[in-house]
């Protein structure tokens, strides 16, 4: 649920800013695809990246940060198996073994402080694997010249919409109830503590616009690769 403020947050920060500052600032106008287009090109990234948010949160409920750390280091994996399956990486020895000592250093550090739930552990690979479709697919959506969308503000301005149809559902199924009656939060009992709550959720969603931000503008001059490491 928290998730989803943080991404409705960004959504709206990243419309005032393809309203306010295009016109005054920019030469040519905001990037919006059509619905085909859409559809053909946003579709996937957009909910693998709402699937991957939602199951790795939702492993959290089930499983430790160090167990999550651990499994969801596999994410390089994935993304090196689709980055060379799309041709945007050429499959070279060494980019495999560099990729294999960080799955492995990551795994060591993290090993003797886990306990294993089955539950989350299958949660956060499956996390992994759609981070891999998420960032190897965003790669190529973000370095088509076709799409028009190697702005970070564009790219993300299409991206959200599509990614909170995915996870609110799961964010109410899984924490609707606790967020309802939460006493920090829609069941807090006076002002002063729903107002802290609140401050809180914006200054996060603040560090999530910019981090959201500046992982597409990484993503438009690099690699989906660059990124996970």
């Amino acid at each position: 649920s928290i998730t989803v403020a943080h991404l409705t947050f960004t959504f709206f920060v990243i419309w005032l800013v393809r309203r306010w500052s295009y016109p005054g600032c920019r030469d040519d106008k905001p990037v919006t695809l059509c619905w085909q287009d859409y559809a053909r090109r946003v579709a996937v990234p957009a909910i693998a990246g709402g699937l991957d948010i939602g199951l790795s949160n939702w492993s959290l409920v089930y499983i430790t940060v160090s167990l999550y750390a651990m499994s969801k280091s596999t994410c390089i994996i994935f993304i090196l198996f689709f980055s060379v399956l799309l041709r945007l990486e050429k499959a070279r020895w060494s980019l495999f073994v560099v990729v294999g000592l960080i799955f492995l250093g990551v795994f060591m550090f993290t090993y003797r402080a886990t306990s294993v739930d089955h539950s989350g552990f299958l949660l956060v690979m499956l996390a992994a694997f759609l981070g891999g479709v998420r960032w190897s697919s965003s790669q190529l959506l973000v370095q088509d010249k076709e799409s028009g969308l190697s702005n970070p503000v564009d790219i993300v301005f299409h991206l959200l919409p599509c990614m909170l149809v995915v996870l609110a559902p799961m964010a109410m199924i899984v924490e609707g109830y606790d967020v309802s009656v939460s006493l920090s939060l829609l069941g807090a009992r006076s002002l002063p503590t729903l107002l802290v709550s609140i401050v809180l959720i914006v200054t996060g969603a603040t560090l999530a616009c910019l981090l959201n931000l500046f992982e597409f503008l990484l993503l438009s001059r690099t690699s989906s690769l660059t990124l996970s490491i």
